[in-house]
């Protein structure tokens, strides 16, 4: 580009040269008496017309010449593989790669506007920003906050108020991933859906357990942290019975008298000789469940049931009453459940009876 300019310079002073010479060409001969006699001088050079014009054209090829490359150089039509070793300059338009180096811009904005924008005006889906992530696992667009109140990255729908801020694709991972330092989903998924008993975890985790979603609403390490379950807090089961009081197993069994309670557990379902047929019928984490209790075989004038959570000897309100000797009764109700799954039934008002719980469902 400099050369060019210079060039074009010399090419104009030449043609300044050449009309100055063809000006005094044009005086034609002088003459000069010298004692009488008439002396001839001789004029400078002709300059010829044609070479004259023919540097002329010169200037102008060269002038138009630069004319195009500033054009081109302007108006970059055609990607050029530019800046492809660290520290070559970053061409707009052009195909850059790096080596190692990170490419790196700092700003300081606190008044909301970005220290890099990128618009993309087009009517169509096209993209603003694409990142891309090799073979090596890496991630194609990061974002990190350092201030407890940033975001690593925030979405928006624009002035649309059917737009989405967020959208994630995956052909055969997750779309979205949720993670913190523990990593929310580090592992492989549980086969039923349960919260963490285990990692360090804080406020506003989000696990996906067994297909279903959990956030974590208050923080701490292993079982100490509390979980809602976000997705389908209900899961239905087909009726199974976890216990009966008839049967050889689990102990204890038998009647239960009035003024007594019992410890039992609800997790696994049970044949009719009380053995495991349904191991984690109810699995780990459930709150309650759904359950059919029955009193069959009673004793006494009038007498009741009732049943807490697990540990808790202390009556609340009765599950289920009978009012005769040798009744068979049934309750549809929900009972809460202790941390392993159990409950504590609890037999009053003078009479005693066996009973006989079914699950048909449980809450997480």
């Amino acid at each position: 580009m400099n050369s060019l300019r210079v060039r074009l310079d010399e090419l104009e002073a030449e043609v300044r040269s050449l009309r100055s010479q063809r000006a005094d060409a044009q005086k034609g001969r002088r003459r000069r008496r010298r004692g009488g006699a008439v002396e001839v001088l001789d004029s400078p050079e002709p300059v010829s017309r044609r070479r004259m014009l023919g540097m002329l054209k010169g200037a102008a090829a060269a002038g138009a010449g630069m004319a195009v490359i500033s054009s081109a150089e302007s108006a970059y039509a055609t990607a050029v593989t530019l800046g492809t070793a660290d520290g070559d300059a970053l061409q707009i338009g052009g195909s850059n790669t790096n080596t190692i180096a990170m490419t790196s811009l700092t700003g300081s904005t606190t008044s909301g506007n970005p220290v890099f924008k990128v618009t993309n005006n087009a009517i169509g889906p096209g993209h603003a920003i694409q990142g891309f992530s090799g073979a090596g696992g890496g991630f194609a667009l990061y974002g990190q906050s350092d201030s407890d109140s940033g975001l690593g990255v925030f979405g928006v729908n624009g002035a649309s108020s059917v737009g989405v801020g967020v959208a994630g694709a995956s052909a055969s991972g997750p779309g979205i991933r949720v993670m913190d330092a523990a990593d929310a989903f580090a592992g492989p998924p549980p086969t039923v859906p349960i919260p963490p008993s285990t990692g360090t975890w804080s406020t506003g985790s989000l696990v996906n357990s067994a297909g279903q979603l959990w956030y974590c609403y208050v923080a701490g390490v292993g079982s100490a942290s509390k979980w809602a379950r976000l997705s389908s807090p209900f899961v239905p089961v087909s009726p199974t019975r976890v216990y009966d009081s008839r049967a050889g197993a689990p102990s204890p069994t038998g009647l239960l008298v009035s003024g007594s309670n019992r410890l039992v557990s609800v997790a696994d379902g049970r044949d009719g000789a009380g053995a495991v047929s349904v191991p984690n019928l109810v699995p780990a984490g459930a709150k309650a469940v759904t359950a059919n209790v029955t009193v069959t075989g009673t004793t006494g004038g009038f007498g009741y049931l009732a049943i807490n959570p697990g540990g808790n000897t202390v009556e609340g309100a009765s599950t289920i009453n009978w009012f005769g000797a040798g009744q068979t009764l049934a309750n549809g109700v929900t009972l809460t459940l202790n941390a392993s799954r159990e409950v504590t039934v609890i037999c009053n008002g003078g009479g005693s009876t066996q009973f006989i719980i079914d699950v048909s469902g449980y809450y997480l």
